[in-house]
């Protein structure tokens, strides 16, 4: 049997390339979808299984915004070393917003050591990739628990 091509699925700035067809990757797109409008709606309890299910399979816009909720503790326990995990995973995979996410979380040293070469490897990348340093809610520095 041969192997179908690579295909590149697209939804809402998912990038996703796959060797097998593109209807593969309907799920995958379809959890995202469902966990962005939930997300939106403020029901982050309610949109927390379909965005793990869409960033375990490597889409990595749901890999930086399960991220985000990790990192504030937006409807989950804020754990900055289980959001360092899925920045770096969609970093990795060329993700210019976890880039930079990750770029600061060596910076500031949350969940991880403090890097400065790091911090600057990480951040270079997402400029390269066409980050625009401007800051949402969600990707402000936090406190370290007990810091304030």
């Amino acid at each position: 049997m041969q192997s179908q091509p690579s295909t590149t699925v697209a939804v809402y700035g998912l990038m996703r390339t796959t060797a097998t067809s593109a209807t593969a990757q309907q799920p995958v797109a379809s959890d995202y979808e469902a966990a962005v409008a939930t997300l939106e709606s403020g029901d982050v309890a309610a949109a927390l299984p379909a965005l793990e299910r869409a960033a375990a399979a490597g889409a990595t816009e749901a890999q930086t915004r399960l991220a985000d909720l990790y990192k504030t503790g937006s409807g989950v326990p804020r754990d900055l070393r289980v959001a360092v995990k899925w920045y770096r995973k969609a970093a990795e995979a060329g993700d210019p917003r976890a880039q930079y996410a990750l770029a600061e979380m060596y910076a500031y040293g949350y969940g991880v050591k403090q890097d400065a070469a790091k911090a600057s490897e990480w951040s270079a990348r997402a400029l390269a990739n066409g980050y625009q340093a401007e800051r949402s809610a969600e990707e402000q520095p936090v406190e370290e628990p007990g810091s304030s």
